[in-house]
């Protein structure tokens, strides 16, 4: 076969500007084929309500060794999201409030021992199919989980409220070893599990990031291409976009969603147990909700269990001199609970902040995106051996990307350490 490129990247997120830059170092020509017009995948700093808003993914740490290292490289500005004075949840319909402090005492003692077993059960995090001890567990929801632990109702609702929140989905439909993962990676520390979701972000977006990344690819990045074919032959691999044009290249890296796979026709085929994940689905199937309000005389945050449209809504910041604030909120069921007006919304914020005002929204829905069919990657029960079948595949297919990561699956940290290690395997096989 004649190769066009060493290598085609499909999709255009951290994980394949990532691949694209490491590849590049390594001398090899790539070319990056992204369906959208604009790069960042599921991260996406918008400019709505007048100010620039994280409409995906938006939070780092630290403690996310391969993302940080990049705020490192690129001396990357971060900023922080305040923790909240006052708290407010729902319990069977009924509002209850105290402090933030309180909130989280409340729920400490099932939050902790619903993940209490997670570095028994992954004590390699890195390695997550390692051994035996995950295989029971993995046909087990987290409510399975929750229902062994004997709480009272409003323990029981907060927990639910914050696994629905984490999963961005009902947390019945969420695997327990999903959560265990999230544990294992957090050193069996719920609360440091939640700092490390909530708190720290790029001052300058999400974008600074891409863009710097972006920068430092050798080869081309092209937008509005959508993949239809990838043909892996024994000397190559032959990538066909929608209007026909055929590209061949030594290898490829396929770095879309679980959602998005089925879009795709793979003609050396998936192992079975990755096509019936791409069949199936994973969980997260909700939305994320920004909304600018009046009404709050200080930061807020308020929870409610997974039937409920908003499984949390927290005070950002405030927005000019008129007694404004900026608030992020997710719900876990987008076609349930859909995202369509100022009415609606005001609505679902009602029912868990008393007082409050909605002037303006903004939300993208994901699930409809045909570039995303899911907000972040969330597996459900008996999925975590299709998606790392997917993961480790031999030949000259490799696939990367938050949903396909080891250690900090589903996270911007995952689509980095997922990309970096699709570079080496390739190297390694092929170039």
């Amino acid at each position: 076969m004649n190769h066009d490129v060493d290598v085609v990247v499909v999709g255009a997120g951290f994980a394949g500007l990532t691949v694209a830059r490491e590849l590049g170092w390594m001398g090899a020509q790539v070319v990056v084929l992204e369906g959208r017009d604009r790069i960042g995948g599921r991260t996406w700093t918008d400019t709505r309500m007048g100010e620039p808003l994280e409409m995906g993914g938006g939070w780092i740490h630290w403690m996310q060794g391969h993302v940080w290292s990049e705020v490192t490289r690129y001396k990357l500005p971060v900023a922080e999201t305040p923790w909240p004075d006052t708290a407010h949840w729902l319990v069977g319909g009924t509002r209850r409030s105290g402090s933030a402090a309180e909130l989280l005492e409340r729920m400490n003692d099932g939050m902790r021992r619903s993940i209490e077993d997670c570095m028994e059960v992954f004590k390699r995090p890195y390695e997550p199919t390692a051994g035996n001890g995950w295989r029971d567990l993995d046909r087990l929801s987290v409510t399975d989980r929750l229902a062994e632990l004997d709480l009272d109702d409003e323990a029981y609702a907060l927990c639910d409220a914050m696994w629905s929140q984490n999963f961005n989905a009902p947390a019945a439909t969420g695997a327990l070893t999903q959560a265990l993962r999230w544990g294992a990676v957090s050193n069996g520390d719920w609360q440091l599990l939640l700092d490390i979701c909530s708190h720290w972000r790029f001052r300058d977006g999400t974008v600074s990031l891409a863009n710097a990344i972006r920068a430092d690819v050798s080869g081309d990045v092209e937008l509005g291409v959508h993949v239809a074919r990838i043909d892996e032959r024994p000397d190559g691999v032959v990538v066909t976009t929608a209007d026909g044009r055929e590209i061949a290249a030594r290898a490829c890296v396929v770095t879309v969603p679980i959602g998005v796979l089925g879009s795709i026709e793979f003609t050396s085929g998936l192992p079975q147990p990755a096509r019936q994940v791409a069949a199936d689905g994973q969980s997260s199937q909700g939305f994320k909700l920004w909304v600018r309000a009046r009404g709050a005389d200080q930061p807020f945050i308020a929870m409610a269990p997974s039937d409920e449209p908003l499984a949390l809504i927290q005070w950002e910041h405030a927005f000019g001199d008129g007694g404004e604030f900026t608030a992020f909120s997710f719900g876990t069921d987008a076609r349930k609970f859909p995202v369509t007006d100022l009415e609606t919304v005001n609505q679902y914020v009602g029912r868990l902040v008393p007082g409050i005002e909605v002037t303006d929204f903004a939300s993208h829905d994901w699930v409809g995106d045909p570039y995303a069919r899911q907000t972040w990657a969330m597996l459900r029960p008996n999925q975590l051996e299709g998606v790392q079948a997917l993961a480790t595949m031999p030949g000259r297919v490799t696939f990367a990307g938050a949903d396909y990561a080891r250690g900090w699956c589903s996270f911007i940290d995952g689509a980095i350490e997922s990309a970096m290690r699709a570079a080496r395997t390739l190297r390694e096989r092929v170039l």
